[in-house]
């Protein structure tokens, strides 16, 4: 399969490769921040505060994982894992990521680095549904049912298309101020709805 910049993993990961050679911890340590943001009750919505706290770990966008993920996965030949010969945009010359290791070393390196890379990838594949839902996926809105608990409040039971729910007990106060907030939230789609 051919990619836009080769099939050497390096190609796509230099910054990655060189945090992990300072720590072999690094993918470890972003899969227990994953572990964090996901007991967080405002997941998937704070993924972008995840992406930064990975990204400093990792020393490049945790979401580039999403986009080239297939080429780390797919590593198998030497080609495809070989730090010697690196692209770089910039000089549009290969490069070499471990200059003054023996053979033995580098090769040590790119095969610890492509099981560890390719690892961590296949282990965040799931997340790609929370960051990218499908269009009309489980975070649509099914259903809203109320009942009135009492004069002062109403229970409210806001249902999504994969049958997963939300139960409120709102006071009347509570409630207007729920709806002045989804009266704002509407009325921007429509002002960018305009432009």
């Amino acid at each position: 399969m051919a990619y836009e910049n080769g099939s050497n993993i390096f190609n796509y990961s230099p910054e990655i490769f060189l945090r992990y050679r300072k720590d072999k911890m690094i993918f470890a340590k972003a899969l227990q921040i994953i572990q964090i943001f996901q007991t967080r009750v405002d997941y998937p919505f704070c993924f972008d505060e995840m992406d930064q706290a990975i990204s400093l770990i990792l020393g490049a966008p945790f979401q580039s994982f999403f986009f080239c993920g297939y080429v780390y996965i797919n590593a198998v030949n030497e080609d495809d894992y070989d730090p010697t010969q690196v692209f770089d945009p910039e000089s549009e010359k290969n490069v070499n990521l471990v200059e003054g290791l023996s053979e033995d070393e580098i090769k040590n390196i790119a095969e610890e680095y492509r099981d560890a890379i390719k690892s961590f990838t296949i282990s965040i594949q799931h997340l790609s549904a929370d960051v990218f839902p499908p269009e009309n996926g489980g975070l649509g809105l099914k259903s809203v049912a109320y009942n009135r608990t009492n004069d002062q409040y109403k229970k409210i039971r806001v249902i999504r298309n994969d049958n997963e729910s939300l139960d409120l007990s709102l006071s009347k106060d509570e409630l207007e101020f729920l709806i002045r907030q989804l009266s704002e939230i509407y009325s921007d789609g429509e002002q960018s709805d305009e432009k």
